[in-house]
């Protein structure tokens, strides 16, 4: 790996504070390292263009869900500052992020118009420089400044809001030589010209299907994306009531992808039917894709027996402007009213083949454990398997008759042991899926005592982070929790006197709940 020459310590980078995340950005910083004239002038010229990108938006933003006042960009009133700064330095620290946060939201939806999802060298400018550089590179095709290259983004505002919120931003850290990456990102620039920067249009096509769009730099964003890694989305477009995405954050553990064949046979569906409900009535959140046959089961059993906050979250292959398929969308409009409707897909963009390959791998991360229902032998369903399993997920699958085609899938990833068998929804409540609110309140009247109940709320944050089969290390646990990496060593080992984790030497990962009387 290229690091400049020169060693990039991770040390240096810290995610977690010994407290909640910010709720503001740190004075405006001179940049670490003297900038050349040909840096100056191109830094200028990258200002001034972000500049007319929001006079162009005027008193609009790309809509983020949230029920707020009227937005006003409030840019440096010196055009041609030194060193260029984008925001009104004055601005209280609150206001001064917020402006960052809802600039990077634009920078994402606009990245998210040009660049295919998944793309490598997107990720690794995203990596390097964050989205607001990344983005007017793919949309200009210009060089990257030597002092960008070194330091990632050149503003101020942003990269303080990087630093805290982007565990994927590690500026000055690098795959290839910069004139590789250039000459990458310039390809692309020119493979993806015809889709053009609009923020104008952006914003009206949102304002007009009703759809929020929700950026990994925002408090709600749900981090088992970042499992991902390099194939994390840049953003999600979203339809439902915002709040509901923080349920899908903070119960990870209580969400089941449940996928399988579009041409699901009377077996394949009543199972399926079956399966949601009973999960969902034990408050497990149902994720699948939309299609026909077992993912459209899922989840309008899901819509009818849910008894928790989020019932059912649909993934789709193209923008939340039209559902797909049409044959069910009064389906999907529900869940968009009562639920979830998500992608990662600009709106006005139709589903296509590898688009929805692509959505597949959203869904396994989304979940905590996956469960193929019934699939034939290539089925895109096992295709959501396998990234569940490269991403430490627990794999279920039902199986079928030896000789029924459409249980092959299922029976394959048995026989192979990439997934363990599942006869009946309490297998997965007893892997630690689910949460039955009348159990636990009938549990209280009756004295039941459970070991979470004495737990602090840090301990709390760490349990809930914990994977059930997956050893987590340290420090990716402190950046899922906002915790520096000492507290959180502390209070794992509470957690293992508890008998709530376990450690392998190299990382933690929960075991599974007990009740004692």
């Amino acid at each position: 790996m290229h690091k400049n020459n020169r060693v990039v310590q991770q040390e240096t980078r810290d995610h977690s504070t010994d407290t909640q995340p910010s709720t503001g950005v740190p004075a405006p910083q001179e940049p670490a390292l003297n900038i050349s004239g040909l840096d100056t002038t191109a830094l200028t010229r990258l200002c001034a263009h972000r500049r007319r990108l929001l006079q162009e938006l005027g008193g609009r933003r790309i809509p983020d869900g949230a029920q707020e006042p009227p937005w006003r960009w409030a840019l440096h009133p010196q055009a041609e500052a030194e060193p260029p700064q984008l925001f009104d330095p004055h601005l209280p620290a609150e206001a001064l992020e917020k402006q960052g946060i809802e600039y990077l939201r634009l920078c994402r939806a606009l990245m998210m118009r040009l660049a295919e999802p998944a793309d490598n060298i997107v990720a690794q400018a995203l990596t390097a420089f964050g989205p607001a550089f990344t983005t007017h590179v793919l949309a200009s095709g210009g060089r990257i400044p030597h002092s960008v290259w070194e330091n990632g983004e050149p503003d101020p505002v942003l990269h303080a809001i990087l630093m805290q919120r982007s565990p994927g931003y590690r500026p000055g850290e690098h795959e290839t030589t910069r004139e590789e990456l250039e000459k990458a990102l310039a390809a692309r620039s020119k493979r993806w010209a015809r889709r053009a920067l609009n923020p104008v249009r952006e914003y009206e096509l949102a304002l007009a299907c009703g759809a929020w769009l929700a950026i990994p730099e925002d408090d709600d964003y749900p981090r088992s994306l970042d499992d991902l890694g390099p194939a994390a989305p840049y953003g999600l477009w979203g339809k439902g009531e915002r709040s509901k995405l923080r349920v899908l954050a903070d119960h990870h553990h209580s969400s089941v992808a449940l996928v399988g064949s579009r041409d699901a046979t009377q077996y394949g569906q009543a199972v399926t039917a079956h399966l949601s409900s009973e999960l969902a009535e034990h408050g497990c959140t149902i994720i699948s894709g939309g299609a026909y046959g077992v993912d459209i089961a899922a989840h309008r059993a899901a819509l009818g027996a849910g008894t928790g906050k989020l019932s059912t979250v649909a993934l789709m292959a193209g923008g939340l402007d039209h559902f797909y398929p049409a044959q069910n969308t009064a389906t999907l409009q529900v869940i968009a009213r009562d639920a979830l409707v998500l992608s990662e897909v600009s709106i006005g963009n139709t589903p296509t083949r590898w688009r929805f390959l692509e959505r597949n791998r959203l869904i396994a991360a989304l979940a905590a454990h996956t469960v193929v229902a019934e699939a034939r032998w290539r089925s895109g369903a096992l295709n959501t398997a396998h990234h569940a399993l490269e991403i430490g997920r627990q794999v279920w699958a039902v199986p079928g008759q030896i000789d029924a085609p459409n249980s092959v899938g299922c029976n394959r990833l048995i026989r192979d042991a990439h997934a363990q068998i599942l006869t009946e929804a309490q297998d997965l409540l007893e892997a630690g899926a689910g949460f039955d609110a009348e159990r636990e309140d009938a549990a209280q009247d009756a004295g039941v005592q459970y070991p979470t109940d004495s737990l602090t709320e840090a301990q709390n944050r760490l349990w809930d982070s914990l994977a059930v089969t997956a050893y987590r290390t340290v420090d990716d646990i402190a950046v899922r929790v906002g915790l520096d990496a000492r507290t959180v060593m502390l209070q794992l080992g509470a957690l293992d006197r508890l008998g709530l984790a376990q450690s392998n030497g190299q990382g933690w990962r929960k075991v599974r709940l007990k009740t004692a009387a």
